[in-house]
Order: C-alpha cells, then structure tokens, then sequence
C-alpha cells in the first residue's frame, strides 16, 4: 500500500482550514485526518466512497459464502 504523505493532515490543520482539507480532497480523492499522530479520520470524495463500498460488499459476499459452505450441512439439518 502506498501512502501518499500529501493527504495526511493533523488534526490541528483540519480544524483551523476545513476548506484546505476539501481542496485536497478534491484533488487526491481522500484524506486522512492525523490525531495524536495516528491515522483517525478517513475523508474520501465520493467516488472513493463507493469504490470502497463495492470492495466491502463484495468481501461481505465472499464471507458469506464461506459461512454458508463451511455450515452446509448443520444449515440443511436446520431447514429440516
């Protein structure tokens, strides 16, 4: 994973100049909101938004699926 440096803002910054922070949105497509020097806060534009919905979604789907064949048989005793 690459982090660009560009996109990490204290949480001092962010407070004093939101405007800032939307601007790099903006241009980078996300930010990250340092607190006590630790990754806290995530802004992402919206497109960012629903690239990472349709990652989880289809994580949630692939569990799912896992759970259902790793129970198959205790599910089919249930359905009884």
């Amino acid at each position: 994973m690459n982090i660009d440096f560009d996109t990490l803002v204290p949480m001092a910054k962010a407070n004093q100049n939101f405007s800032q922070v939307a601007k790099l949105v903006d241009e980078k497509g996300m930010v990250i909101i340092l607190k006590h020097n630790k990754p806290n806060y995530f802004i992402l534009n919206n497109q960012e938004y629903e690239n990472y919905l349709t990652i989880r979604n289809k994580y949630y789907k692939l569990i799912i699926k896992e759970i259902i064949s790793d129970n198959l048989e205790a599910l089919k005793e249930l359905a009884k």
